[in-house]
């Protein structure tokens, strides 16, 4: 099978990314921009599936902001009232939440991989299973303790902020 890469505007990018997810396909797109600089960067590349369950703190979403942008952005808390099943994002390299709560209807999709310049990793649960590939070497850390804690701390930073 071969990979092919189709430059599209965001404009177009929008109802193709909305129709690939609600079809049951992996939708695989270069990331623009820094704002979930380290753990995503410019030009990698992620993996994104539909939500088939309610998205959880820690999760990586693929949003569609109230302007009609895309966002991909952490998952820091849930809304409330009008938007109860709506979720609060904020870039990992951002000092603020993003503005108002996604509703949920405007949330696409959740990060299941990141494909960087000499690394891999597939997340199958947030902060517990991490699948990783860096520079030939292959890894693997499934439930681990220690890595759950650190993204309960990381967590914790970013919601506190």
């Amino acid at each position: 099978m071969t990979r092919r890469e189709l430059d599209i505007g965001h404009r177009d990018f929008l109802p193709l990314a909305r129709e690939i997810l609600q079809s049951g396909t992996v939708l695989g797109f270069r990331v623009r921009g820094n704002s979930m600089s380290p753990f995503i960067r410019h030009q990698d590349t992620v993996l994104v599936a539909g939500m088939a369950e309610p998205a959880r703190r820690g999760d990586v979403v693929l949003v569609k902001t109230g302007d009609g942008r895309l966002l991909l952005h952490r998952v820091v808390g849930r809304g409330g009232g009008k938007c109860a099943q709506g979720v609060i994002t904020r870039g990992d390299a951002c000092p603020q939440s993003d503005p108002g709560v996604i509703p949920g209807d405007d949330i696409l999709g959740r990060v299941v991989a990141v494909r960087g310049r000499g690394y891999d990793f597939h997340l199958r649960a947030p902060w517990r299973f991490l699948l990783g590939h860096h520079s030939g070497f292959f890894f693997r850390l499934r439930r681990c303790r220690p890595l759950a804690l650190i993204g309960k701390n990381i967590l914790a930073r970013l919601t506190s902020a």
